[in-house]
Parts: structure tokens; C-alpha cells; sequence
């Protein structure tokens, strides 16, 4: 399935951001666990120039289970355009762990995060408040076709953001897991030119 989506960092306080979508329909909050893997054989789902251009997920959300497979697709100045997405529930955390584990890939970050997801005819709209990451609004179309134009479908969105009357600082060119390593990075730098280990 497409995915075509835009994520924003917001300014706002969960309480406050919340407050300004309270026209749309509200879907309740969930506590997830992203598990993103890689495999070092292959460097599928590894990150590549910055870029991680596949990934491997468990997702755990409240008491369900889901693995998923995501492929981005990037234009020409390789900025995140969509990404095809297949997922699948399991009923198993602990035997989908140990298969992924068997098949050789391993873990390569973690994200949890609290989720508040509101719903109009158009778009699934999330409130996102990540640990250790900060707070985004991420707002995804539905009922994407095959023949949709991505640009169209995002400048649609745009708009839309703009109508909210969230205070946003920016919009995202990669996703969270790229900004979990990205900061991840950052601070193993700043320890080696610290001269901590």
C-alpha cells in the first residue's frame, strides 16, 4: 500500500496541539514500542548515505503486535517522497522476535512514543510524543490510489496543516528512525570529542 504522509515537528504542548484538533474526531491515545532491525550480512534495511531506504519493524501497540516492512522512495534531490508499506498483525511478540533473530537481523533502534490519532474523511491526524525525540504532528492521507500523484496528495496536506493552527517548526525530510540515529550519532561524537568513551 502507498503511504504518503508529512511529518512536522511541532512547537506546541501535547495538551495545547490536542486542544486545536478537538473539532476532528478523536480515536483515543496508544502507548507504542517501535523495534526497527537491520541485517549486517546483507545491509538490508541498514542505513545507507544517511538514508535508510527499507526497514524491518515490530510494532507493539497497547496488546496487539505488528510486523511491517516499509520501502521509501525518494526524488531526485533524495528528499523522502512515500514509502510502500505491508503489514501484517501477529499474535506473538516473543515468537516474531525470535524468528526475526534466527533469520540473522538484529536491532537497530528503538522508539517509543505516545500516540494521540484524531480522523477526518481524508486523513488519519496524529499528535506524536516520542521519547527522547520531542513532539510531531504527522498527518497521513487514506484511501490513497495507485494513480494518485504524490505531490498533489502532499501539498493537499500542507494546506490542511496550515488550517489546524498548530504551531509547527518544520517539516520532516526523513522519518524518526532516521532522526533517532541521526541524534544517536550526534551523541557519540560529542562524547569522543569530549574525551569520554
Amino acid at each position: 500500500m502507498k503511504e504518503i504522509e508529512i511529518l512536522v515537528k511541532i512547537k506546541d504542548a501535547v495538551k495545547d496541539a490536542r486542544r486545536k484538533l478537538s473539532h476532528l474526531k478523536y480515536k483515543g491515545m496508544r502507548e507504542m514500542c517501535d523495534v526497527y532491525y537491520h541485517h549486517p550480512a546483507t545491509k538490508r534495511c541498514s542505513p545507507k548515505s544517511g538514508f535508510i531506504t527499507e526497514c524491518l519493524r515490530i510494532r507493539k501497540k497497547d496488546k496487539k503486535v505488528y510486523l511491517t516492512y516499509k520501502l521509501d522512495h525518494f526524488d531526485k534531490n533524495n528528499t523522502w517522497t512515500y514509502s510502500d508499506e505491508h503489514e501484517v498483525e501477529v499474535n506473538d511478540l516473543r515468537a516474531i522476535t525470535e524468528i526475526i533473530t534466527k533469520l540473522g537481523f538484529i536491532p537497530l533502534a528503538e522508539i517509543k512514543s505516545r500516540k494521540y490519532a484524531f480522523l477526518t474523511k481524508d486523513y488519519e491526524v496524529v499528535i506524536e510524543d516520542v521519547e527522547n525525540l520531542g513532539r510531531f504532528l504527522e498527518v497521513e492521507c487514506l484511501n490513497v490510489g495507485d494513480n494518485d500523484k504524490v505531490e498533489k496528495k502532499k501539498e493537499d496536506i500542507r494546506g490542511f496543516i496550515k488550517k489546524l493552527g498548530i504551531d509547527v517548526v518544520e517539516e520532516m525530510t526523513m522519518g524518526k528512525l532516521e532522526l533517532m540515529l541521526k541524534k544517536s550519532q550526534q551523541s557519540k561524537e560529542k562524547a569522543i570529542y569530549s574525551g569520554r568513551k
